[in-house]
């Protein structure tokens, strides 16, 4: 079938791999990924600050005045409707952040010389004075800064801690372990709302609470970036291989870790031998991930989500009527948003991930198209406001909408772009996954309420039409990864139906890097060889030695 992939025998090394599920690693895994607290907190809380009447008459005066008088846009209600928060420096200050967030997610690539709790700290603080900074704000000035240091955070952050939950996860569990930070990203948007809605009758600093609160967040990050230990594949990249043993020991729960070691020091092998991983993706022979890491997030953006989610309470407001009926409404999205996370998290290593994207592509199509189609004749008949009970249905659809990007394109855009990658080209590629995610981020939050002013609702039919394009990239092009390690996703593409035939170098580079077996295990390693670059072939990494085989022990 188009996209499918065979599992070569090297892919079968997952079920050899020893241990299992321990609570140690389940408090590695949730401690990084909190790195989607700053994501999830940033993206919910702006959208209810900018419908704030306090932080509009400060900073937007206009915005103000089209907020209190029913029609100031002319004899127009329905254009009123759409167009009350049509302005740009108010989109720029919503959306500048992802500018600089796209900076710091190629500043990521310090993950490989520093390892990954440094720039897991440097996100934390970032965000920890960019907060402090924009609840300070006494000009809007102040308040655009604060956001671009934000996103400094939000770049690592969202770039480094994926990458750290992909390696301490087991093979058959990573998938779903991945999406608990999608989950975090999704209880940020909800906390972001529940904060905004109770700061809602503060007068007149109550939109300087939610700021301020995103400090909360960043702090969590900072203590975790000092407590979490460096995943096995980070340590074995700077030649630490007794620490990677230990660390692999204490995560899986046994001392018999040999065969996933192996790998992990085949691949930390060749990743040392790149010297720029920028560079070394773009080569012909990692063409599908390069290609891939680029396109993900424009699918994952242009399916309308971050439309919703940034301006839920300008929309609502819109839809239901009433800035407080509007971040109500928000919430109400929000709490069914981190619901269906969890369905991501029963089911993306159980139906895989390409299942769930087409699956997800449909599922979102069919809903944007009804809710252009009652939207349009809705507002077109009632003017500015829509009746209680169409105002609910639309939000049911919305609802509905976001279950479908929950199972799909979202969780799986923080795992499947990042696991696609060798060791090599690892932090690389999530480097431009997430910076692509932040450019078109900042794209939708410059240009949304403009579009929904000018497109009204076509703008849904637009996103509609975007996720045709989505569903059927990903049923031609993304093979399955499913069950397979990390060190060893990268080899699906040999045996898909069509990137051999338009990259015939990956054949090579696949044959280099999949572990010469023998037995199950490479050659250089049983042989006790040593490995390139003073890494030992050895599990132990002293003299080349196999370190014996030991039963299981009670870790955390």
């Amino acid at each position: 079938m188009a996209g499918g992939a065979i599992l070569s025998p090297q892919h079968k090394r997952a079920n050899q791999y020893t241990g299992r599920f321990t609570f140690f690693s389940f408090i590695t895994i949730v401690c990084g990924a909190t790195t989607g607290l700053l994501l999830g907190y940033d993206n919910g809380v702006m959208g209810g600050v900018v419908t704030h009447r306090d932080f509009q008459k400060m900073f937007f005066p206009t915005v103000y005045e089209h907020s209190v008088h029913p029609d100031p846009l002319g004899s127009d209600p329905v254009k009123a409707a759409y167009c009350k928060y049509d302005d740009q420096l108010l989109q720029l200050t919503v959306s500048c952040l992802y500018l600089s967030a796209m900076v710091g997610a190629f500043g990521s690539e310090l993950s490989r010389p520093l390892g990954r709790k440094i720039p897991l700290i440097f996100a934390g603080m970032t965000f920890v004075v960019g907060a402090a900074i924009m609840a300070a704000s006494v000009h809007l000035a102040m308040v655009i800064v604060g956001r671009l240091i934000l996103g400094l955070g939000v770049g690592v952050g969202t770039t480094v801690g994926p990458i750290y939950l992909a390696e301490m996860a087991p093979a058959k569990l990573r998938g779903t372990l991945n999406v608990i930070f999608q989950l975090m990203v999704t209880i940020g948007i909800l906390v972001a709302g529940c904060i905004n809605l109770g700061a809602r009758n503060i007068h007149p600093w109550g939109w300087r609470l939610p700021l301020a609160i995103a400090a909360v967040p960043g702090f969590i990050i900072l203590i975790a970036g000092v407590i979490l230990p460096e995943s096995p594949s980070s340590l074995a990249e700077h030649g630490r291989v007794d620490e990677a043993k230990k660390v692999l020991q204490r995560a899986r729960g046994v001392d018999n870790v040999e065969i996933e070691l192996e790998d992990i020091l085949e691949a930390a092998r060749q990743s040392r031998m790149i010297k720029n991983p920028y560079m070394t993706i773009m080569k012909r022979k990692y063409r599908p991930q390069f290609i891939i890491a680029c396109i993900f997030m424009i699918f994952q953006q242009f399916d309308g989500i971050n439309a919703i989610i940034f301006y839920a309470p300008v929309l609502f407001e819109q839809i239901a009527g009433g800035a407080t009926g509007s971040l109500l409404s928000t919430v109400v999205v929000d709490v069914v948003n981190v619901a269906a996370t969890f369905g991501a998290i029963a089911f993306v290593d159980r139906l895989g991930r390409r299942k769930l994207l087409i699956i997800a592509s449909i599922w979102m199509f069919v809903t944007q198209i009804i809710i252009a189609g009652l939207l349009g004749a809705e507002f077109q008949k009632h003017g500015a406001v829509l009746p209680s009970n169409v105002s609910v249905g639309v939000i049911v659809l919305i609802c509905i909408y976001i279950c479908g990007h929950a199972y799909g394109w979202g969780p799986i855009g923080w795992l499947y772009p990042t696991e696609i990658q060798p060791l090599e080209t690892r932090a690389a590629g999530a480097g431009i996954n997430v910076a692509s995610n932040m450019l078109f981020t900042f794209v939708i939050g410059q240009c949304f309420t403009t579009m929904l002013c000018s497109m009204r609702y076509g703008v849904f039919l637009f996103f509609a039409g975007c996720l045709v394009l989505a569903g059927l990239t990903t049923y031609l092009l993304f093979p399955e990864t499913s069950g397979i390690p990390v060190e060893q996703t990268h080899t699906v593409f040999k045996d898909h139906w069509a990137w051999p035939r338009l990259y015939p170098e990956i054949l090579q580079v696949h044959a280099q890097d999949a572990p010469s077996l023998e037995n199950g295990r490479p050659k250089d390693v049983q042989m006790g060889k040593a490995g390139q670059n003073g890494v030992s072939g050895g599990v132990n990494g002293t003299n080349g030695a196999t370190a014996p085989t030991t039963t299981a022990k009670t870790t955390m």
